[in-house]
C-alpha cells in the first residue's frame, strides 16, 4: 500500500516530464516557423497562402510548396528518429543503446562509401536504399554477437 502511494507522484513527474519533453520542441519550431514566416510575408496572407495561393506571387508559392512540407518532413524525421532510439532501448533492456552507439549509422555510412566506390550504379535510384541496407546489415551484426548475451552488448 505504501509503495503504491510513493509510485503515484513519480508517475505524475513522469507524465509532466513527457509532455514537456514534446511541448518545448514542439512551441520551438512553431516560434521559428513563424519568424520565418514574417520574414516571408505579411501574417493576412497566411491563411490565403495555404488554402488557395496566389500564382503570381512566388512568397506565396514558395510558402506553400517548399517551405510548410520542409517543416512537416522534419518534424516527422525527428519523430520517427526518437522512436528507433526507444525501440533500440527497449529490444535492448539497455538504456544507452541508440543507432548511434549500436552501429546503425556507420553501417549506413560505410556502405554509401562502399557503394560511391566500388559499385556506382547501386545509387542510380538514389542514396536511401544503400544507407537503408548497410544500416539494417550493422546492426544485425551487432544483435548477432549479442544474442548469447541476451542482447545486451
Amino acid at each position: 500500500m505504501i509503495a503504491q502511494a510513493m509510485s503515484l507522484p513519480r508517475q505524475r513527474d513522469g507524465i509532466g516530464a513527457l509532455i514537456l519533453l514534446v511541448a518545448v520542441p514542439a512551441g520551438l519550431a512553431l516560434m521559428l516557423t513563424i519568424f520565418d514566416l514574417i520574414n516571408l510575408f505579411p501574417t493576412h496572407l497566411w491563411w490565403h497562402a495555404l488554402t488557395a495561393p496566389d500564382t503570381s506571387d512566388p512568397a506565396q508559392l514558395l510558402y506553400r510548396y517548399a517551405f510548410l512540407p520542409r517543416v512537416a518532413v522534419s518534424m516527422l524525421a525527428g519523430a520517427a528518429l526518437g522512436l528507433a532510439g526507444v525501440i533500440m532501448q527497449h529490444v535492448l533492456r539497455n538504456p544507452l543503446a541508440e543507432p548511434t552507439t549500436i552501429g546503425t549509422n556507420a553501417g549506413a555510412s560505410l556502405a554509401l562509401a562502399a557503394a560511391t566506390l566500388y559499385a556506382p550504379w547501386l545509387l542510380e535510384g538514389g542514396r536511401e536504399g544503400v544507407a537503408l541496407a548497410g544500416g539494417a546489415l550493422a546492426t544485425s551484426a551487432v544483435f548477432a554477437l549479442a544474442r548469447g548475451r541476451s542482447f545486451s552488448p
